[in-house]
């Protein structure tokens, strides 16, 4: 949590500087992500549509870069949502039609994995992930300001997730009259590269 928060009193700080500038451009926008296979370890979730809000702040004449938040929700029985920040470089003078490329990273809450079923008990095998985790995600974008105070863009990236995940090893009986078992787990470190993704939305520019 203290992460989150950092993050987002860094970028808070940042585009506070960006909006003293005259030539600052603001963008408000909502967005819809689709991605064919969302995995992350045992998890996966095919046809995942997930969608946000997003803030985007861009100071050109000061330097060639836009800041950003974003908030998705709706990743399937992977995720429930995702909260970050982004960075990108906007290339050449900016214009009606802007390319960009930059960097996203973000938590992503995770939803736990063959956890234990219900009147079944802990298994051998039981994967449940810690709540959050960690993005990151380089990606393109094509932004179309197609009318004076509007936008359209098309956005791709590829995500990759780390975190934690807990693997039940052993379960053994207690042999006492409580009828409970003795559960071992495993605390490991995951990387997971979740796959690509492909992003549309439409922005209100200030």
């Amino acid at each position: 949590m203290s992460k989150t928060r950092s993050l987002l009193l860094f970028c808070i700080f940042l585009i506070s500087i960006s909006v003293q500038a005259q030539s600052v451009k603001s963008k408000v926008g909502i967005q819809t992500i689709y991605m064919p296979k969302l995995k992350v370890q045992e998890a996966s979730e095919r046809n995942v549509q997930a969608v946000g809000l997003r803030w985007m702040v861009s100071d050109y004449d000061r330097v060639p870069v836009e800041l950003g938040l974003h908030l998705l929700i709706g990743y399937g029985k992977v995720a429930s949502g995702s909260f970050g920040g982004s960075l990108a470089y906007i290339l050449a003078e900016p214009n009606s039609l802007n390319f960009k490329f930059g960097v996203s990273f973000s938590k992503i809450d995770l939803l736990d994995v063959d956890a234990e079923k219900k009147g079944s008990g802990p298994q051998v095998g039981d994967v449940n992930f810690t709540s959050r985790g960690n993005q990151f995600k380089p990606f393109i974008e094509l932004d179309w300001d197609f009318l004076r105070f509007s936008s359209i863009f098309v956005r791709s990236g590829y995500r990759i997730i780390n975190g934690e995940k807990s693997t039940i090893t052993s379960v053994e009986p207690t042999n006492d009259s409580s009828n409970t078992v003795k559960v071992e787990r495993d605390d490991t470190f995951f990387y997971s590269a979740a796959g690509f993704e492909l992003g549309i939305g439409i922005n209100v520019i200030f």
